[in-house]
């Protein structure tokens, strides 16, 4: 039998970035699933190459790609580095990421519209194709909307389920 294979999508994840508990729950879930179901469970996480990830040694270049958002192209960089026997990917766009804090930006929107569109977009590109992906709190909202919109006809991604989950209400 085949290991389930789990994306986990969030905006921070400790411990390369962490602003409060959706930080901690993404740093921490995925190496506890990892933990427990070792030989049943192959967990990954992916989530935006911010400026302020300051430690990047051991950071390997996967690949590069443009992901089509609205009218243009835009640059997406794939990095990825394992922690803890949990694989992290990071979506390098500068544009969108070398910035000083996480959220509060004028374009937040489509910021991590393109982030949710460029977790699918890369998905051949890492060999990786999902059971699940998990997407955590407003940032990752979209996701699910561009699995079914955009790749629903699209046979690699039709036994992805998507699971949501909001981690404060207040700030979605």
């Amino acid at each position: 039998m085949s290991k389930m294979k789990v994306l986990f999508a969030a905006s921070e994840a400790a411990p390369f970035i962490t602003t409060g508990g959706l930080g901690e729950v993404a740093g921490s879930l995925p190496k506890a699933l990892k933990s427990k179901y070792r030989n049943d469970l192959d967990i990954r996480v992916i989530l935006p190459l911010y400026q302020s990830i300051a430690e990047r040694n051991g950071f390997e270049f996967v690949g590069k790609t443009t992901v089509p958002l609205a009218w243009r192209q835009q640059y997406c960089g794939v990095f990825k580095k394992t922690v803890n026997d949990v694989t992290y990917y990071f979506i390098d766009n500068e544009y969108y990421f070398k910035r000083n804090d996480c959220y509060g930006h004028f374009d937040d929107g489509e910021r991590f519209a393109f982030f949710s569109k460029a977790v699918l977009f890369i998905l051949p590109m890492l060999g990786f194709i999902p059971d699940i992906i998990h997407s955590n709190d407003w940032q990752t909202a979209l996701v699910p909307v561009y699995l079914k919109t955009i790749y629903s006809s699209s046979a690699d991604y039709n036994n992805i389920n998507p699971v949501f989950t909001i981690h404060n209400k207040e700030y979605q």
